[in-house]
């Protein structure tokens, strides 16, 4: 314990602002790593907390570790705190002069351990912490602009005078009442869950059942896919495809494709996608986990801004060329496997900062490309990625090599008379893909994303 920890606990330990202070039989001050990116903040001490001076260690306590294992949290890489630090007499809530009393201590612990993330604990702390004349229910949090319905509050940098502003009594100007349907539960994927995730896939996007079962032969549903169940059912589905993110200076970050957000037509409208969105953001904030998407849509980018944080905008473009059938000289074009294609792309890309998708995702690439009548191919000293589009072919990818003649060899190889190349670029005029950039990943990252 640092000295600006070891002043506080002293001072706090002395305070009579209260008659808490004097009826309690051990102070409460709080536990757990003073660096914490998660602080928990609960209702007040019970009676075994006030017996050991520590904040969790009852039957409440018990609940708190299992939930925390269910997320792969451990206690001690959290920091727990009560919004008082004092047992109220016969479990009671705390009064407002009690909180009153007590909410400089939460004020300046908030600003020690400066986390990332806060968990309010329980309907009272929820109702307490965010001010006069807004009540949310329990697990119910907000960010700067959009509260979502998950399990965080934005805490970091700017927002966290906020935060000290609304222990003052002040509510928050930009938060709005969100309630967490009791029957809501976020989860990963089962095995079992195999034949709700293709019905929900198939009606949202109309693909075809060998191409679901391609990406879930990849990709089983354990592995990659998280849903929303509601009353027992699955109502929203959505996939995480690890990658790795290499930085232009060396540097290798872990990434996450979010692909195929997908809500049953009967259960759209209760915030049940954006929930799920808002967990992936709060798990990200504590991982250092980068996401990225391609919207199917331009108008769910304003969404993913305001339920997942996605502040940025990579661009790309659609180029449409025309076969030229007298160009000589044109290069080979030599289909490969998955595994070939990774190396090839690699040696292209090294030095330069961009996603590397995982082995099982450019797996799903070359069955995709195989449905379609395409290939993954080794062209010139690059590579790249063909689908037919009917009598359109189309290059998702197209990496390491001159453009016109590299173009020009596929039309040939694939005997069509027009191509369409999808290039990232910082002027492109489309919008390509909402991400959550952290400040070690360079702006003009290629992504991949045409790689869906």
């Amino acid at each position: 314990m640092n000295e600006a920890w070891t002043e506080l606990k002293q001072t706090c330990s002395q305070c009579r602002r209260c008659g808490l202070g004097e009826t309690r039989h051990h102070l409460v001050f709080g536990d757990g790593a003073e660096d914490a990116r998660i602080m928990l903040i609960g209702e007040g001490p019970g009676e075994q907390e006030d017996l050991q001076g520590l904040p969790f260690v009852g039957p409440a306590g018990k609940l708190l570790d299992e939930m925390l294992e269910m997320i792969y949290l451990d206690r001690t890489k959290v920091y727990i705190a009560n919004i008082v630090k004092c047992r109220p007499p016969r479990n009671r809530d705390p009064q407002f002069v009690e909180q009153k009393c007590c909410s400089e201590w939460l004020q300046r612990q908030i600003a020690l351990v400066d986390p990332a993330i806060i968990v309010c604990l329980g309907r009272f702390v929820s109702r307490a912490s965010m001010g006069n004349g807004l009540t949310w229910t329990a697990g119910a949090i907000w960010r700067s602009t959009t509260p979502p319905p998950c399990c965080a509050t934005r805490a970091s940098g700017r927002r966290r005078s906020s935060i000290s502003r609304r222990f003052s009594g002040r509510s928050m100007p930009a938060a709005r009442r969100c309630i967490l349907m009791p029957d809501m539960r976020i989860r990963r994927a089962a095995a079992a869950d195999l034949p709700a995730l293709t019905r929900l896939w198939q009606t949202a996007f109309g693909d075809p059942p060998e191409l679901i079962g391609k990406f879930y032969s990849r990709f089983p549903p354990e592995t990659a896919a998280w849903v929303v169940e509601a009353d027992g059912n699955v109502a929203t589905a959505a996939h995480l495809l690890d990658g790795r993110l290499h930085t232009s200076d060396g540097r290798t970050l872990p990434c996450a494709y979010v692909y195929a957000v997908s809500t049953d037509p009967a259960q759209q409208g209760h915030g049940y996608a954006s929930a799920l969105m808002q967990r992936f953001a709060a798990d990200a904030d504590v991982s250092g986990c980068v996401l990225y998407t391609l919207p199917a849509e331009a108008s769910l980018y304003a969404w993913y801004r305001s339920v997942m944080g996605a502040t940025q905008t990579a661009r790309g473009e659609r180029l449409h060329i025309k076969r030229e059938p007298d160009m000589q000289c044109l290069p080979d074009v030599e289909p490969v496997g998955a595994q070939e294609y990774a190396k090839l792309r690699e040696r292209v890309l090294q030095g330069s900062a961009h996603v590397e998708p995982s082995s099982a995702l450019l797996a799903f690439q070359a069955d995709l490309c195989e449905l379609c009548g395409g290939a993954l191919v080794h062209i010139a000293d690059g590579c790249a990625v063909v689908e037919r589009d009917n009598e359109r072919l189309v290059i998702k990818e197209l990496l390491g090599t001159n453009t016109l003649p590299t173009v020009q060899a596929l039309l040939t190889a694939f005997d069509v008379q027009d191509a369409q190349l999808c290039v990232q670029r910082p002027d492109g005029a489309q919008a390509l893909a909402a991400y959550r950039p952290f400040s070690c990943a360079d702006p003009d990252v290629l992504w991949g994303l045409y790689l869906d």
